[in-house]
């Protein structure tokens, strides 16, 4: 839709939520923006709360003069906000990590191959001033610049990125992201450009909007970027467009930035094999890692400025020392909760089942379910075509994906790229439509008292969701409900994860990612502290060490500790990776022999 031209005598209707903003003036460049509606850099006739409340200050959208910025470079305004980034900052836009940063550029599009390979071709390997002052350290042990540079090969060992042949890019990738090179190969091309890698700080203000996540765009920017695909695709498709006019900075290749954690260097916005969320986290990783997803964007300081030596400092991951620690409730305590899950089993007045896709292996199925007063209940059964029935049901809890954004419920089957493995093990993937996902979304609530109620109804509303998925499901005659299942990833495996201390009818876990949360505070009745020692039935984790969503020690370990299951009928995998980036075809391995040893096998 056309605004109109300003200066505006009135209001211009738009729809709530993130907003693509396209502003054109002679003697500038045409600026592409993405903004949040309400939000900091829009005006609304009726004063947002959260902007009263915080006393939040406009945040302009600034034009640059025609030939005042390279053409490949989109300027950041000048910002002194707080920043939000899971597993570093926790205090979600409301004060913490408030940097003041001066105007800057950066570029729009991540480094592609071609420009990689001008500075193969100049001798960027072998020049040592683009190399002077860094130190190589791999698995703990300093290397000398001669060591380091034997590692900084492609696959035929001549100079270049880890995927590439005879230093050159595989044809017809030129646009194509560079990836497959380490932290110390990027800081050396960013030198050859004349330009650095963004810091951490710098970084954060170009890819999110700013007091994101209380103007939520973050969410909507990752939805329209490239994510859980085989591949990357040209860095110069305008895809994702971020808040001052990037490209890909979610999703394509994650990026490396200046700054460590500790001894690993950082690579954010995730990748193209990730999900979505991943945009969101950060991510760690030795800088001597060069993997194929890791390749990086430039910054440009405007004239005059320069870079705070703190903004170049190492971060400290913020882990919450005190929350782990903390205790379940007594059983008292815990009955009274547990008194609280009153399921009502009523039988809907109408039922409808339609296959929505299908595809060589698997049908899927949408199942709506209508009550005489109650809210219409939808899952979505994808079931495979040729084992032998029964099938045993494997119920899906989803990772935050599902409820970041209001999108129709048939997304839900997006969730297949995680979970297929279960329909091609031979049995029924059964996804609820939670309370809080796709059209069920609730906007996010920052009011304390609202969100610990909200956060006590979501206990008991997604208790109802379960029970009344497991109530149909009891009606086919080809489905197990004796032998019912439960998968759930990230939020699957702390939220919904619950339920496998209230619903007795699931026989066996698998949990992907998941943990005792340290952020932030639960309501009780939310808390998986507190239903961990209740789980009786077998429990599988998997995790990567790497998480910091859920760490190792702090998170991970405490809940399986936890956990009631007896000894030899849990488990814990943990592999050597982030939140999100397992090996598909281990965790499918793992997962399904899980469910063979205690479901039993399918035929």
């Amino acid at each position: 839709m056309k605004a109109g031209v300003t200066p505006f005598t009135g209001t211009v209707d738009a729809p709530r939520g993130p907003l693509r903003i396209k502003v054109t003036k002679p003697g500038f460049r045409t600026g592409y923006f993405v903004v949040a509606n309400p939000g900091p850099s829009v005006e609304n006739d009726t004063p947002n709360p959260v902007i009263v409340r915080r006393n939040i200050a406009t945040v302009p959208l600034p034009l640059v003069a025609e030939g005042a910025l390279p053409d490949d470079m989109v300027l950041v305004p000048h910002t002194n906000i707080p920043v939000f980034l899971a597993g570093w900052s926790t205090d979600m836009g409301g004060g913490n990590y408030r940097q003041d940063i001066p105007a800057f550029a950066i570029a729009r599009d991540e480094v592609t191959n071609q420009e990689f390979k001008e500075f193969i071709d100049a001798g960027g390997y072998e020049n040592p001033i683009y190399w002077r002052a860094l130190k190589f350290e791999e698995e703990g042990h300093e290397l000398s610049w001669t060591e380091a540079r034997k590692k900084f090969v492609d696959s035929t060992n001549r100079p270049g990125p880890a995927g590439w042949q005879l230093s050159t890019y595989p044809s017809g990738q030129a646009e194509f992201p560079v990836g497959g090179i380490s932290w110390y190969e990027a800081v050396a091309y960013a030198r050859f450009r004349g330009q650095a890698l963004p810091t951490i700080h710098h970084w954060l203000r170009a890819a999110f909007a700013p007091y994101d996540p209380h103007f939520n765009a973050a969410p909507m920017i990752a939805a329209l970027s490239h994510f859980s695909a085989d591949g990357p695709v040209s860095a110069r498709d305008a895809g994702g467009l971020g808040p001052w006019g990037t490209n890909h900075m979610a999703g394509n290749a994650r990026e490396w930035v200046w700054n460590f954690a500790g001894n690993d260097g950082l690579v954010l916005g995730g990748a193209w094999s990730d999900y979505a969320s991943e945009s969101q986290t950060v991510y760690t990783t030795q800088p001597m890692r060069r993997l194929a997803a890791h390749g990086l964007r430039l910054m440009y300081n405007l004239p005059g400025s320069t870079v705070a030596p703190e903004l170049l400092q190492p971060i400290r991951l913020a882990y919450d020392l005190s929350a782990p620690k903390r205790e379940p409730v007594s059983d008292d305590a815990f009955e009274a909760m547990r008194f609280q899950f009153s399921t009502a089993h009523i039988k809907p007045l109408e039922v409808t089942v339609q296959q929505i896709q299908q595809s060589p292996v698997w049908i899927a199925e949408e199942v709506v379910l209508k009550f005489p007063s109650e809210e219409v209940a939808t899952l979505y059964v994808v079931r495979p075509r040729t084992h032998r029935k029964p099938l045993q049901p494997i119920i899906y809890g989803p990772p935050d994906n599902c409820c970041n954004l209001k999108r129709p419920n048939r997304n839900t089957l997006e969730q297949l790229g995680v979970a297929e493995f279960v329909v091609n093990s031979g049995r029924a993937l059964v996804m609820p439509i939670w309370s809080g996902s796709y059209e069920r979304f609730l906007p996010p609530q920052f009011d304390p008292n609202a969100l610990a109620d909200r956060q006590r109804s979501a206990a008991l509303a997604w208790q109802q969701d379960l029970s009344t998925a497991l109530d149909y499901l009891e009606s086919r005659e080809d489905v197990d409900v004796q032998k019912a299942g439960y998968l759930g990833f990230s939020r699957g495996a702390t939220r919904t994860a619950i339920e496998l201390a209230i619903e007795g009818r699931l026989k066996a876990g698998v949990l992907l990612s998941g943990g005792i949360t340290l952020a932030g505070k639960l309501h009780p009745m939310i808390d998986l502290v507190n239903y961990a020692p209740r789980i009786k039935i077998p429990v599988l984790m998997i995790n990567g060490r790497f998480d910091h969503h859920y760490p190792y020690e702090q998170s991970q370990k405490r809940l399986f500790d936890l956990l009631g299951t007896p000894a030899n009928k849990k488990a814990h995998i943990v592999y050597d990776t982030g939140h999100f980036t397992y090996p598909p075809n281990s965790v499918a391995r793992d997962a399904s022999n899980w469910f063979d040893q205690h479901l039993g096998p399918v035929r």
